[in-house]
């Protein structure tokens, strides 16, 4: 770890000094009221006046084909850099909850709230069945957002959509062909720490090309683009979803993908890159913050990701770049 200069440590003074003076104008959101789960049906129970009280919203209309949802903490240092990615592939709505971070995130963001491509919210109380932060939001997504888009993806912002099939160059052009089916899933592909001991002045995309083998267990985990018009509420963890109608998750391949984790790794078109661990710095980081899903992260992890990175994926590099 190095040590914390003075030269960066007056540059993080300056940003806690904007965040000071900026205060008085961030509206803060108390999460929107009690969130209800009756037989698996979710209700938001603020009003809209409230929403529009206490939310960042967007001055433009809503509409996006592609729509993102995640939760946020400490991650200002990552976000932008997601969020230009992403949006050079197609999504052109992201709505950002804020889990009390210690520096808001909307301090990144704030040209983007403007913009309408981004909607804000703090979150500093909520309530949901499962005592989970990261499904609440999950679910306020799915029924506040629910006919303003055809897709929403939920994804964390240490994961990258990478598409693979050469015939498409946006990601809302890969989903035109799954519109029928309640979701289309993602398998994972883990990263390791490309030997970075603190985080390395390129990007995400360029700097980490060390993964796991492609048919390995870890990367058999799912993360979900659910149709809005199918999806009922989120599952017991962030990886699958509850579907009415009858409708169920597929991959890319059209198999049937039940629960958090596939039979069998499918990339074939679109992978999800997740880059767990980055630098030993980050993840040292990371597990300050910790989880939106209350799960504890462990050195021993650091150092099982770094044994199993034993491959090169070099397919994003120049994505990154």
């Amino acid at each position: 770890m190095r040590a914390l200069t003075r030269d960066h440590a007056s540059r993080m003074q300056a940003v806690r000094q904007h965040y000071a003076d900026t205060l008085p104008n961030i509206r803060h959101h108390a999460a929107g009221g009690k969130l209800e789960l009756p037989e698996g049906a979710a209700l938001v129970s603020s009003t809209p006046q409230e929403r529009a009280d206490n939310r960042y919203s967007s001055r433009v209309p809503h509409g996006a084909y592609l729509a993102m949802c995640l939760v946020v903490k400490d991650q200002g240092d990552d976000l932008r850099e997601w969020l230009d990615y992403h949006r050079s592939i197609g999504v052109e709505k992201f709505y950002i909850f804020d889990d009390n971070s210690t520096i808001p995130s909307l301090l990144v963001v704030e040209d983007l709230v403007d913009a309408g491509l981004v909607e804000y919210e703090a979150v500093e109380s909520f309530e949901h069945p499962s005592g989970k932060v990261q499904l609440w939001v999950y679910d306020t997504c799915i029924q506040r957002y629910r006919g303003l888009h055809q897709w929403m993806a939920f994804i964390d912002v240490d994961e990258y959509f990478i598409i693979t099939d050469s015939n498409i160059t946006l990601l809302p052009e890969l989903l035109k062909d799954y519109k029928d089916y309640g979701a289309l899933v993602v398998n994972w592909q883990m990263f390791g720490s490309s030997g970075y001991l603190n985080k390395p002045p390129g990007s995400t995309l360029e700097s980490y090309v060390d993964c796991f083998e492609v048919n390995h267990q870890e990367n058999k985990h799912i993360k979900t683009i659910a149709n809005l018009d199918f999806v009922e509420c989120a599952g017991r963890d962030p990886h699958h979803f509850l579907y009415k109608d009858g409708k169920r998750a597929i991959n890319t391949a059209y198999q049937v993908v039940e629960g958090a984790r596939a039979d069998n790794v499918v990339t074939d078109r679109l992978s999800l890159h997740h880059y767990v661990t980055k630098s030993l710095e980050q993840y040292l980081a990371k597990i300050a913050r910790g989880s939106a899903m209350g799960n504890r992260k462990s050195i021993e992890f650091y150092d099982f990701v770094q044994s199993q990175a034993t491959e090169k994926c070099m397919a994003a590099l120049q994505l990154g770049r």
